[in-house]
């Protein structure tokens, strides 16, 4: 459930805090399971790998969110010549894991309608 949510996020994001980025994450997943049965997992993938599967469980278990998960940085995108902006929030690449991986159990449950839901 967790590699398949992490294959759904989009890479070449911003890392935040912890300095961990989505392409990171996805690096160490490849790295712990090669695709070739032949090729050896590298250790420093499957230890940072069990790390990302152990908060993200500890995560659902216990209902609760690493502090980290609870800041985001706000960037502000200037939006056109009269000084508007456009904000961006920032968080963190596990903290956008669980969302995903509620986002798959959300979607498997509920049957959204095209006409209601949008496109």
């Amino acid at each position: 459930e967790i590699g398949s949510a992490l294959v759904r996020m989009r890479s070449r994001k911003a890392p935040v805090l912890t300095q961990i980025s989505v392409d990171d994450v996805k690096r160490w997943y490849r790295g712990a399971h090669p695709l070739r049965e032949e090729d050896e997992p590298d250790a420093t993938c499957v230890h940072n790998w069990k790390l990302v599967v152990e908060i993200v469980q500890e995560c659902f278990r216990s209902g609760t969110a690493p502090t980290a998960f609870l800041f985001g940085i706000l960037v502000l995108i200037p939006k056109d010549d009269k000084g508007g902006v456009c904000g961006i929030g920032l968080l963190e690449a596990i903290h956008k894991l669980n969302s995903a991986i509620i986002n798959l159990r959300m979607s498997d449950a509920i049957e959204f309608c095209p006409s209601v839901h949008g496109f």
